[in-house]
């Protein structure tokens, strides 16, 4: 960009200056105000000190003691300073308007008050009150009176493309004219392009589809070839790009005109030849994800995947390249200072965005994992086939993507993010990139892609939050791209490795936002599934965290189920770590989150897990749970979510583990109740049914009365059910053999029940169907035990069904000590039978 303070003093080469600048509040002003006026000579201001500069053209437009047009130029030079531009859009503008009006809608005057209005539209009631003053229409007759004119059509078209709330056909159709006009200079076709994409980008539906409609199918195909015309022009193919997307944007007549006259093509095309400059990209990304939607077939979109991945993709190497490059160009300064001062003669405008627009970079990056977002989630698994092209794609082929192309763009654009992470310093821009991240994850074919991503992008996003601790916003955006990544195990292992768990505590301790507090629980309860990280979330406080998040965010559900999540997978397989929770008071706060949020289900199934994995084998726990109100918060939520898989499987575990504790038993009643309702409703689902089965053996062992109880909710039939429907089930086999043996001890009626319903013959087969698993064999013999004591038909049926020999082939399976107990237990019982039955028949016998 040319220096406005070297501007020489002529209005034609201080236009050319001004054309070019935007709104700079950076443009210093005692340098670029002395080169206006020596631009402006003709106006001869008397006093030209910045604070008296507006008064002064404004006298001088009043008194008209000479032309008004170095004065309107003057004014067009100071609006775009900040501090000048109220004062002119009130008192300059209706005398320039005024002086316009005068001289006819002379070219040369009208462009510097359209350019001045450009510079003065920095507001929605700016552009009201510039508008008041009919500047559209006198900028179309201008335009029609001066078709040749090509400064008063590039000024005419900054300035009208700001009234995008107001309908202005006939300027519009004045630009047409002019791009027709001027189709060779890129300049102006970018110029007018832009005007036109502003304006059918119109806020009012109705109004805009006018806009459309004034454009039309015509010159439609007419930008796609001035495109074409100029495709070497970076800033003319932003400008197609942004008027193709808007003309096609809920118009389905030029969306398809668009699609069969080679726009798809111009934009992969472009992303291709401009790889490494974001704007151009940019702006060709956000058309694509435009017009990928209303192609017609899905050969087409298959097509045209295909072909744009990899064109994404070069594109976002291309510009994490050109970043990394200036990187490293800033580092090494000093000693390259030669190599750097070549690159910038050449080409100092890349330069200058490689290294200070990384906010654009990273805009134009998110619009690349949309459109690959949008892309991934039409792709089928079928490859590269001889299939015909489909009509209008003759330039993309027939080429179709599968999912293994899917997951290699991905996780191209993890590495690339991550690498924009480590190269950006500002907190925005890295708040954008999470958000990218987090895209890219749920982008694939099922809506859940993280299982593609390595986690290469974790150890970035620490080294982000490590450079920005004080910033929520940045830590909550982190959190949630971390989330995603470390569902995958390559993800967990990268946030191990990269020293994050304590990043995560630091982050939940500094920040109170329910947000960060459901994030956080959400990440260690996920990093909790390894071993090793599950140790060092402990190490890290991490269960301090988890309690105090819950303890003051009582009524945020996500934060209470995310926390017992947490909770639970720390307690899982690990007896020292459940140590470490009951001591910071785990079992309380669960207790209090499920008594206050039991209606919510997803909070039910991790608080009672929680609470299953915390009683088990520990007394002290299973006693604060029935002392904090967990038992019947249990009871209560089982009852309340009787169809919920998992909350009736770890309620049981939880009513199993709990039930030998002394204040429990006025609430057996109820427990009973839960069990056998579990053991009728959920026949197929055997982890319900077994945590169902060790429930009936912790009641009976704490309260024999309970028999009576599981008697009249026929648990015996269930029970026999569960045995029939799951022979070959180790597990449920063994615990519900244990709670016939515990049913039938001291209890003729239950065991008559269980004999009647061919109980020793179901034992048996148990024993057969599991003959190396020794718990089976230890609980078989022993329900055999309980029928066999005291009862003649239960002794007969085993002898008959040759029972003996299997007891004798378990124990001889194995030297488990009590296996051999209880089988010789058995034996015993049947060969008293044996000799007694000898005796009766004859006395003399023995």
């Amino acid at each position: 960009m040319t220096n406005p303070a070297a501007a020489p003093g002529g209005l034609d080469e201080l236009f050319s200056t001004l054309i070019n600048l935007a709104h700079n509040s950076d443009i210093n002003a005692e340098e670029w105000i002395p080169a206006v006026a020596r631009a402006c000579y003709p106006c001869r201001l008397q006093d030209t000190h910045p604070s008296h500069l507006v008064s002064g053209l404004v006298d001088y437009l009043q008194s008209k003691r000479g032309p008004p047009e170095p004065a309107i130029a003057f004014a067009a030079c100071l609006a775009p300073l900040n501090q000048y531009c109220s004062d002119i859009l009130d008192s300059v503008l209706p005398l320039a308007v005024e002086a316009a009006d005068s001289t006819g809608a002379d070219a040369s005057l009208f462009s510097w008050l359209c350019l001045m209005c450009n510079f003065l539209s920095t507001s929605e009631m700016n552009i009201a009150e510039i508008y008041d003053y009919d500047i559209a229409e006198k900028a179309a007759t201008a335009l029609e009176r001066h078709p040749q004119h090509e400064r008063l059509l590039r000024c005419a078209s900054r300035c009208l493309s700001h009234f995008s709330c107001y309908a202005v056909t006939r300027a519009l159709w004045m630009l047409k004219v002019g791009l027709d006009r001027f189709a060779d200079n890129a300049e102006i076709v970018t110029d007018v392009l832009l005007a036109l994409a502003r304006l059918a980008e119109h806020r009012n539906q109705e109004v805009g589809r006018e806009m459309q409609q004034a454009i039309g199918n015509e010159h439609a195909c007419r930008i796609v070839a001035l495109a074409n015309e100029h495709k070497a022009t970076g800033p003319l193919q932003i400008a197609a790009a942004k008027a193709l997307m808007q003309l096609a944007d809920g118009c389905a007549a030029n969306a398809a005109i668009l699609q069969g006259n080679g726009a798809l093509h111009l934009f992969v095309r472009n992303m291709k030849a401009f790889a490494g400059e974001p704007r151009v990209v940019s702006a060709q990304v956000a058309a694509l994800c435009k017009l990928f939607p209303q192609l017609a077939s899905h050969e087409q979109k298959q097509a045209f995947i295909a072909t744009v991945l990899p064109a994404a993709h070069k594109s976002l190497c291309a510009t994490v390249e050109g970043l990394e490059l200036a990187a490293q160009a800033g580092e090494h300064q000093q000693q390259q200072q030669q190599q750097q001062q070549q690159q910038q003669q050449q080409q100092p405008e890349q330069a200058e965005a490689g290294v200070g627009e990384k906010a654009e970079v990273t805009l134009f990056l998110r619009g690349v994992v949309r459109l690959i977002s949008d892309l991934a989630s039409q792709c089928d698994n079928r490859t590269a086939s001889g299939s015909v092209s489909p009509p209008g794609s003759k330039d993309l082929g027939a080429t179709h993507v599968g999912s293994e192309e899917v997951a290699v763009s991905l996780r191209s654009t993890e590495v690339l993010a991550a690498k924009l992470l480590d190269l950006h310093s500002d907190p925005g821009v890295q708040h954008e990139v999470c958000h990218l991240l987090s895209s890219a994850a749920t982008s694939g074919p099922d809506g859940h892609s993280s299982s593609y991503l390595r986690g290469s992008a974790a150890a970035s996003i620490f080294r982000a939050l490590s450079r920005s601790p004080a910033d929520a916003s940045l830590h909550a955006s982190s959190f949630t791209a971390l989330t995603l990544l470390v569902s995958s195990e390559s993800g967990l292992q990268a946030v191990v490795k990269a020293n994050g768990i304590p990043i995560i505590c630091d982050s939940m301790r500094r920040f109170a936002a329910p947000k960060i507090q459901e994030l956080g629980c959400l990440l260690l309860g996920t990093l909790a599934w390894s071993a090793e990280a599950k140790a060092e979330v402990v190490d890290a406080g991490g269960i301090e965290c988890v309690i105090r998040a819950m303890n003051k965010n009582l009524p945020v559900v996500n934060v209470q189920r995310n926390g017992c999540r947490v909770l639970s997978q720390v307690a899982l397989g690990s007896e020292h770590h459940r140590e470490s929770l009951t001591q910071q008071k785990a079992v309380p706060a669960v207790c209090l989150c499920l008594k206050n949020n039991a209606e919510s289900r997803q909070v039910a199934e991790h608080a009672i897990c929680a609470l299953s994995y915390l009683s088990w084998g520990s007394e002290s726990n299973a006693t604060d749970i029935v002392r904090n109100g967990g038992l019947k918060a249990v009871l209560s939520a089982m009852q309340l979510h009787a169809d919920a898989v998992e909350v009736q499987e770890h309620g049981c575990r939880t009513l199993s583990n709990v039930a030998n504790v002394r204040e429990c038993w006025e609430v057996i009643p109820s427990i009973v109740v839960r069990a056998s309702s579990a053991l009728e409703k959920f026949r197929k689902h055997p982890e319900v049914l077994e945590e169902a089965c060790r429930v009936v053996v912790s009641v009976v062992q704490c309260d024999s009365t309970a028999k009576a109880e599981l008697s009249k909710r026929r648990i015996v039939s269930s029970i026999i059910s569960v045995l029939e429907d799951y022979p070959t089930h180790p597990s449920m086999q063994q615990e519900a053999c244990n709670a016939l043996a515990h049913l039938s001890y001291d209890s003729e009626e239950l065991t008559s029940e269980i004999t009647r319903r061919h109980g020793v013959s179901i034992c048996l087969k148990a024993m057969q169907h599991n003959p190396h698993n020794v718990k089976v064999q230890i609980a078989a013999c022993n329900a055999l035990s309980g029928l066999a004591f005291n009862n003649a038909e239960g002794q007969q049926q085993i002898l008959k069904q040759n029972g003996v020999q299997h007891i004798i082939d378990a124990m001889k399976s194995a030297d488990r000590m009590k296996l051999q107990d209880i089988g010789c237990l058995v034996l015993g019982m049947l060969s008293t039978r044996k000799i007694l039955n000898k005796v009766a028949a004859n006395p003399y016998s023995l």
